[in-house]
């Protein structure tokens, strides 16, 4: 097997979604048979690259790890590794303060989301989104002043049920 895995405890321990945070704790090489001096290689080249990257918390540095599950070699030191981390960020308080980051987050992106369906949805919008979006397109109107026009009509025709 040849595999690079990016691992984010964070998001396991925490369940978090992954594309959330990009933080990353632990890279771990999975390489066997031919391939060990492969994933010596890579494990070095990771290593390497890690020292220009600035980590995102002072309480922890990315490590690379090598493991294989084929001859049971590396796993223990794996999962001592990631057990480290979480109770690293668990002790500091930092999974905390990045699931509350989270959380604002997800609150926005909920408003964001049903305010848009709200916008697109609103029956007496719909020519002239249509109409704005074409001129935007062939560059007859700037993409700020359509969206202020759609955002002017739509408030102007929703004040009384908001």
């Amino acid at each position: 097997m040849n595999c690079v895995i990016w691992f984010s405890l964070t998001n396991v321990l925490s369940n978090y979604a992954s594309n959330t945070l990009d933080y990353y704790n632990t890279i771990f090489y999975l390489g066997d048979g031919d391939l060990v001096p492969a994933g010596n290689r890579t494990k070095a080249e990771y290593t390497s690259a890690l020292k220009l990257i600035q980590p995102k918390s002072p309480l922890w540095r990315t490590q690379v790890l090598k493991m294989s599950s084929k001859h049971e070699k590396g796993i223990d030191e794996v999962w001592e590794t990631l057990l480290d981390f979480k109770k690293t960020m668990v002790s500091h308080g930092e999974l905390g303060r990045l699931r509350a980051h989270q959380q604002r987050a997800w609150m926005w992106h909920y408003i964001q989301t049903a305010m848009q369906d709200s916008f697109k949805g609103d029956s007496k919008l719909k020519d002239r989104i249509q109409t704005l979006e074409a001129q935007v397109i062939d560059g007859a109107v700037y993409p700020g002043v359509a969206a202020d026009i759609l955002m002017n009509d739509f408030w102007s025709s929703n004040k009384k049920s908001l």
